[in-house]
């Protein structure tokens, strides 16, 4: 789907996961993201 390698996208997870300071992997970090997400998507529609 994201058409890029198993590896490669660990090794973006895991750079994000340091910029961001939690990790993504757990569920409190997926819920952080998405909610971070879905902030930035509606900032954007105005």
């Amino acid at each position: 789907m994201l058409h890029v390698h198993h590896s490669t996208l660990q090794s973006r997870v895991d750079l994000l996961a340091q910029e961001l300071s939690y990790g993504l992997t757990t569920p409190a970090g997926r819920t952080r993201l998405t909610v971070a997400l879905v902030l930035r998507r509606f900032r954007r529609s105005r």
